[in-house]
């Protein structure tokens, strides 16, 4: 009998335990609650009475293959919708479906700019991704075996209703690198077509005016030094966001002293042993770990810098040796989710690409990228105590033949305010960047889009403006 009693007391510690471990599995894969719910997202939220931002979880290939934005031009009418709008989610499905069956077409004819400019004032929907993809990496992104368009750069297209004696609808590919033009014909329902253009077209063409339709593509005064690339969307009117917050997880306002859960985990991503790395103080206040092959900065503002001491010694990403671009590409947007995932698991991420993804060369690959909330930018730029230089960027990453030896990143957590704050039209930023004395003078303008800019602690809303030459500026 006493065996069995403990036979059955074995039994029952084994099932208890058993059933704690898959409690804890349920909470932390959040089966608990409803889709979209996330524990550790609502605890801080209760914490700082504030909605933390939440967009996807990771830098997946189904985020990045949505675009940045997408203008609906029906002849008078224009609006303009981003990936927070309910419009965009009724629009980008068949936008996705009729821009693969392009990537895919058999024959393409040369285009010409004329031709680019009138579908943009006819019936048509332009679509424009934050950056400039390969044509290849796009069509893997999205799920293409074989695209059919050749080496072209893209970054923006137009779905255009076309001929009207045709029965199937236009699509423009524009190539990033030399503006060259290609197009094809896309079999397609235009009677849908038309409805979706019809539905979703509200504003008049005045009021969101492309950049050639007011001459700003040309020098038309002593008063203006640069020029705006012709497809370039401006709003005549002023807009309103939603104020913005930030946490930075790295170092406690109120204890003076650096979070060591995030330090650790930061330290542990890198391989970093915690025990045994050198430390040591720098004259900025920021605290440095040394290893064997590389080093970690830590900064109090949460900006943090790796660095390996040569490219053999660096961060191996999950590749084999005979890894492609897109292998790579895959590897180093997981390992950017994972490293979040570790180091901030309260906040999903809302990181996006900065730089286009046009290089090949695997021997060293560069990887940019900035936080957005709801496809608007935050410019929260970091600057060097002991230089000045200014960091541009949240996230640069190097990869060299799958090895990563640098990587730099500001850790910081944003959350939306309940108040709403307003925003200079686009017209009226380009009348302080005509009249400044800035890096873009003489130069042309092919982005123009607002920001959100920390200003001493406090977030205001601006632009930012991109020249083909690739420098970038904050209009303020």
């Amino acid at each position: 009998m006493k065996n069995k009693e403990r036979i059955k007391n074995a039994v029952l510690a084994i099932l208890i335990i058993s059933s704690i471990c898959l409690t804890l599995n349920i909470w932390f894969d959040k089966k608990l609650w409803p889709d979209g719910y996330n524990f550790f997202s609502n605890i801080t939220q209760k914490l700082f009475g504030q909605k933390v931002l939440k967009n996807s979880g990771s830098l997946s290939k189904e985020k990045l293959a949505l675009p940045k934005q997408l203008v609906v031009n029906n002849a008078s009418k224009r609006s303009i919708f981003y990936e927070n709008d309910d419009a965009y989610d009724i629009l980008i499905t068949p936008v996705k479906k009729i821009f693969i069956s392009a990537l895919t077409a058999d024959s393409f004819t040369k285009s010409t700019l004329d031709e680019w400019n009138a579908a943009l004032k006819a019936k048509s929907i332009f679509v424009s991704y934050p950056v400039a993809y390969d044509a290849n990496v796009l069509g893997n992104i999205l799920g293409v075996q074989k695209v059919k368009t050749g080496g072209v750069t893209i970054r923006d297209f137009v779905i255009s209703q076309g001929d009207i004696a045709s029965s199937n609808l236009y699509v423009y590919i524009r190539n990033h690198i030399d503006g060259s033009i290609k197009k094809c014909s896309v079999r397609y329902d235009k009677k849908e077509f038309e409805n979706l253009l019809t539905r979703h077209s509200s504003s008049t063409t005045g009021d969101l005016p492309y950049s050639f339709e007011l001459n700003f593509d040309k020098i038309n005064s002593a008063s203006q030094n640069v020029t705006i690339s012709p497809d370039v969307i401006l709003s005549i009117n002023r807009t309103t966001h939603s104020s913005l917050y930030s946490i930075n997880p790295v170092f406690s306002r109120s204890d003076k002293d650096f979070v060591p859960e995030t330090v650790n985990a930061v330290l542990k991503k890198f391989s970093f042993n915690i025990s045994t790395a050198r430390k040591y103080t720098d004259p900025d206040g920021a605290i440095v770990y040394v290893e064997n092959y590389g080093s970690i900065k830590i900064h109090p503002s949460g900006y943090f810098e790796y660095k390996a001491i040569a490219p053999d010694k660096g961060i191996e990403l999950p590749v084999n040796n005979n890894a492609d671009y897109n292998d790579i590409f895959t590897a180093s947007l997981n390992f950017v989710t994972d490293f979040w995932t570790s180091v901030v698991p309260q906040s999903e991420l809302n990181l996006s690409l900065t730089g286009d993804i046009v290089n090949r060369n695997l021997s060293d690959v560069e990887f940019t990228m900035n936080y957005y909330i709801n496809g608007t930018l935050i410019r929260d730029d970091v600057q060097n105590s002991l230089t000045g230089g200014i960091t541009p960027y949240a996230l640069t990453m190097n990869v060299s033949n799958g090895k990563i030896t640098s990587y730099k990143q500001l850790i910081r957590i944003y959350y939306e305010g309940d108040t709403k704050i307003e925003n200079i039209s686009t017209i009226e930023a380009l009348d302080k960047l005509f009249s400044s004395q800035s890096e873009l003078k003489n130069t042309n303008v092919k982005e123009i889009f607002p920001a959100y800019i920390n200003n001493g602690g406090v977030y205001t809303m601006s632009y930012a403006a991109k020249s083909d030459n690739g420098k970038t500026i904050l209009i303020k």
